[in-house]
C-alpha cells in the first residue's frame, strides 16, 4: 500500500490533506515536497523523510482516496439485486468517478488515457485496488455457481480494471454515455463470466453430425 510507515496517522492526514490543496492551488506540475510542507506546517525534511519521491507522496493520497470511495462502491455492489448488476454498476461507477473525480483519475487513468501526468507506482495501486474491492464479491459468486467455471480470479480482476480503462477512454475520447456503456457491458462482458449457459463448442458440434451420421449407416447395414 502506498504511504508512509512510522508516521503519526493524524499528521500523515495532515499532509495528504495538504498535497490535495497544494494540486488545486498549483496544479500537478508545480506541486512541490516544499508547498506541500508549508501547506502542512511541517519542514521540508520532514516530509523527505517519510515520503521519498513527489510521486510517492501525490500516490498516497490518490490511494487514500479510492480507498474511501472503495468502502462506499462495496456497498453499492452488495446491495445490487444479482451478479449482473453488480458487475455492470459497479464497473460504471468506478468509471464515472473516474471521469468526473481528477484525483481518481489519475490514479485509474494514468498509466493509458493520460500518459503525460503518470504517477510512478499509480497501476499497481489501481490494481490492488481494484482486487480489494471485487475480490470478495467474485469470491461469493463463484462459491455460489454463478461464474463460469474455469475463471481465474486473478485473471478477472485484471479483465476487470482493463475495462474500466476502456470505457474511461471511451468517454473521453468519444463520448460514449452510462447508457450505451451499461448495454456494452450486459452483451460482451457479463455473458462471458457468468455461468448461465455453457459455451458452444463449434468444433464438438461439427464433428456431432459425422459421427450421428457413421452411426446411422452402420445401422442400416445391420439391418439389411
Amino acid at each position: 500500500m502506498a504511504g508512509a510507515r512510522g508516521i503519526d496517522p493524524a499528521v500523515r492526514e495532515r499532509l495528504l490533506d495538504a498535497v490535495e490543496m497544494s494540486l488545486e492551488r498549483y496544479g500537478l506540475s508545480k506541486t512541490t515536497m516544499e508547498n506541500v510542507a508549508s501547506l502542512a506546517g511541517v519542514s521540508r525534511g520532514f516530509v523527505y523523510k517519510h515520503f521519498k519521491s513527489k510521486d510517492g507522496l501525490i500516490l498516497a493520497m490518490l490511494v487514500r482516496r479510492a480507498e474511501r470511495f472503495n468502502t462506499r462502491a462495496r456497498t453499492f455492489i452488495e446491495a445490487q439485486p444479482d451478479l449482473t448488476e453488480s458487475l455492470v454498476q459497479g464497473i460504471e461507477l468506478a468509471v464515472r468517478m473516474a471521469d468526473r473525480d481528477p484525483y481518481f483519475g489519475l490514479l485509474v487513468g494514468s498509466a493509458t488515457t493520460d500518459p503525460v501526468n503518470r504517477i510512478e507506482g499509480a497501476v499497481e495501486e489501481a490494481l490492488r485496488l481494484t482486487g480489494e474491492l471485487w475480490r470478495p464479491v467474485l469470491l461469493s459468486a463463484q462459491d455460489r455457481g454463478e461464474l463460469r467455471a474455469n475463471i481465474r480470479l486473478d485473471d478477472l480482476v485484471q479483465w476487470i480494471m482493463y475495462l474500466e480503462l476502456i470505457l474511461l477512454a471511451g468517454r473521453r475520447l468519444l463520448g460514449v454515455g452510462d447508457a450505451d456503456q451499461e448495454r456494452q457491458l450486459r452483451e460482451f462482458f457479463v455473458p462471458a463470466v457468468l455461468a448461465e449457459g455453457p459455451l458452444i463448442d463449434l468444433v464438438a458440434r461439427e464433428a456431432a453430425p459425422r459421427a450421428n451420421g457413421g452411426r446411422r449407416a452402420r445401422a442400416s447395414r445391420g439391418t439389411a
